[in-house]
This record gives C-alpha cells, sequence and structure tokens, in this order.
C-alpha cells in the first residue's frame, strides 16, 4: 500500500468514526508519513465521490479507531500514576532524611 493509499483508508476510517478528516487527525495517526503526501491525500480524497469512498478499504473499523485509542492511553495513564506514587515515596523519604540531618546539626 502506497503513502496516498494510506492517507486514503485512514481518512475513510476517520469519516466511518463520525471525524471531519483533517490533517492533525491524519498527522496523529500517520506520523511517519511527511506532510506534504498528507496534504496531497486529503486533496485527493475530498474530491472522491460516494462510490469510490465506498471502495476505499479502510485500515481499521470505526470501533478500533475510537476503543483503541482510549485504551492505550489508559495504559499509560495507569504507569504513569504508578511512576507518581514511587516518586512521592522516594521524595518523601529524602525529605524525612533532610530533616534528620538538618536537626542534627
Amino acid at each position: 500500500m502506497s503513502q496516498i493509499d494510506q492517507v486514503l483508508a485512514t481518512a475513510r476510517s476517520l469519516q466511518l468514526a463520525g471525524k471531519t478528516p483533517s490533517l492533525a487527525l491524519l498527522k496523529a495517526k500517520l506520523k511517519s508519513i511527511p506532510m506534504p503526501v498528507l496534504v496531497l491525500g486529503l486533496q485527493r480524497f475530498k474530491a472522491l465521490s460516494v462510490n469510490e469512498l465506498d471502495a476505499i478499504e479502510a485500515t481499521f473499523s470505526p470501533n478500533q479507531a475510537t476503543e483503541n485509542t482510549p485504551q492505550v492511553d489508559s495504559d499509560e495513564l495507569r504507569v504513569m500514576r504508578q511512576q507518581l506514587k514511587a516518586l512521592q515515596l522516594a521524595y518523601n523519604e529524602l525529605a524525612l532524611r533532610v530533616t534528620k540531618l538538618e536537626r542534627q546539626d
């Protein structure tokens, strides 16, 4: 699948998910594709007829587009919360040690 085909398929899948394809959404989904290719692909997508749109094979279903992104975000959020708790514990321990050292002087 060429880069233009990837842009067209992603734009179609966004449209099927109820979103209006835009450069920002396409760039977020297709990080490795250069901006000029995204612009050209979006222009071609907007010029397609209904029949041509139906012929485009979407790279993923609309359900995946809305379900996968929050899952990734919630996993990342869970990891970040665990890291934050560990950092807070370490900070509190260090603050106690500093306080004890300051009292010794």
